[in-house]
């Protein structure tokens, strides 16, 4: 019955989602869209709820059968405890081995060529282990870190560094020293969470310190942060100093930024004097040194929250930098120094309690709605999604901010539907006609936003320190 039940779903999904390519311009083109989304929510629903009751057998079975793929995957997830001895049994099973369709892979999610159904397996164990169920490697798993499948090696990593156990260490270390560092990224994450969990032996963390270390000497093109945050976790004292020698730390290492903010995030500060020499070395910046410029914003920021005796001074002159993300950076450094750590939570916080808006926290909301969509989908996304129906107040607080060339082009875009901006009463229907007018009814406004000659972020922190307390 649940078989059954769940082919006929899909098979009815799969015939709602002809008609359109489901992006948000096909959505605002098609307004009754919005009622074949909330089926296609409810039908997911229905699938996932049969799942969650089917036998802990039959839905590992599901995991390589393309045609119930997805709610498997979600259920599996939320039921890796109880699936964990079936989820073992599958690594032996050849049906797990041959790769999704890429119809599939888009469906779920999948992303990559050729990704078997034993890579989402072992993504189910992964969180099992990571939740006490799985507390040491069988002989299959500890078999697939040297296996010659790319996606799968980078998925039981995952797995033996969730264990965090003695019998893991040589198969962990065969994944750190991969040929292909990314393989290793999934292994750094868990080995960090087990680490931070208290499932990590001591014996686990002397034997795998100096292979993380090595990652962090050897390659410097890549992101050291998975690296730099593991390196932490499994001895905070000796990673402290082994990521401030001069190798890792310096504009030479195009991941000196990403360590950065793995210390910066996990509390571990670098020396004063070495933050101060990188930042020192922002004069010779142009606007196109990017590594060079998140390393030495990510400086300046580590050292705000560190001495704001030391930071203060360097901000004028920052300000004007060539790079805008150091420019941004140091408006940021400003309202840490003031104490304003993070304005988001504060803003957040005053909602869940149900304090009064203030004028500030409006603002801030309109702007950071507007910046947020257009990032993400570009300007057709804010209307589609109903956030123009704020644009005439999103308008003004842009001004109001200092970004009068995003006003003009959010204005610009409002116009388009009409002399006063879309009809508020018929809103879903004109965001709907423009674009079954044309296809890109916001390409020269998108362009203004890309361009972000305001340089929004810079705005937007000086902002929040022209308000220290809506955000402290």
């Amino acid at each position: 019955m649940a078989w059954t039940f769940i082919r006929s779903m899909i098979r009815r999904l799969r015939g709602r989602r002809s008609g359109g390519d489901g992006g948000y311009v096909d959505f605002a083109r098609n307004p009754n869209r919005r009622e074949w989304a909330r089926e296609i929510i409810a039908s997911a629903e229905r699938i996932e709820r049969t799942c969650m009751s089917m036998p802990a057998g039959e839905l590992v079975a599901l995991l390589a059968t393309p045609m119930a793929c997805h709610p498997a995957v979600r259920t599996a997830e939320a039921r890796c405890v109880e699936l964990t001895p079936a989820l073992l049994d599958a690594l032996d099973r050849a049906e797990y081995r041959e790769p999704y369709d890429e119809a599939t892979r888009v469906r779920v999610g999948l992303f990559g060529s050729g990704r078997q159904p034993i890579e989402v397996v072992l993504d189910c164990l992964t969180e099992a282990a990571r939740q006490g169920a799985l507390r040491e490697p069988t002989e299959a798993l500890l078999r697939l870190a040297r296996d010659e499948h790319r996606g799968t090696r980078w998925s039981a990593g995952g797995v033996l560094g969730a264990i965090a156990s003695d019998a893991c260490v040589e198969g962990l270390r065969h994944i750190l020293l991969d040929p292909d560092r990314s393989v290793a990224v999934p292994a750094l994450r868990s080995l960090a969470h087990a680490c931070e969990h208290g499932r990590a032996s001591s014996s686990v963390r002397s034997a795998l310190f100096e292979v993380v270390a090595h990652r962090c000497f050897s390659e410097r093109e890549h992101d050291l942060y998975p690296d730099a945050t593991c390196l932490i976790a499994l001895d905070r004292e000796r990673a402290a100093r082994v990521l401030c020698e001069p190798p890792v730390m310096g504009l030479s290492n195009r991941g000196c930024s990403k360590v950065l903010k793995a210390m910066r995030e996990s509390g571990v500060a670098a020396p004063v004097a070495a933050l101060e020499g990188l930042i020192a070395q922002h004069a010779r910046l142009d606007a196109e040194a990017y590594c060079e410029a998140c390393a030495i914003s990510e400086a300046l920021l580590m050292l705000a929250t560190l001495d704001t005796s030391r930071v203060t001074p360097l901000v004028p002159e920052l300000r004007a930098s060539p790079s805008q993300r150091v420019r941004r950076a140091a408006a940021q450094a400003a309202c840490t120094a003031m104490g304003i750590t993070d304005p988001y939570a504060r803003v957040e916080r005053d909602e869940d309690e149900g304090n009064p808006t203030t004028e500030a926290h409006r603002i801030f909301a309109l702007v950071r709605d507007v910046k947020d969509q257009v990032d993400n989908g570009g300007v057709s996304q804010y209307f589609v999604n109903g956030f123009g129906r704020e644009w005439s107040a999103a308008v003004d607080a842009l001004g109001t901010i200092g970004a009068p060339r995003l006003a003009s082009a959010l204005r610009s875009a409002a116009m388009k539907m009409g002399s006063n901006g879309p009809d508020l009463g018929n809103y879903d229907a004109a965001v709907a006609g423009i674009h079954q007018r044309d296809d890109d009814p916001f390409d020269a406004e998108d362009k203004v936003f890309s361009a972000d000659e305001d340089d929004f972020e810079v705005r937007v922190w000086e902002f929040i320190a022209a308000n220290p307390e809506d955000f402290r």
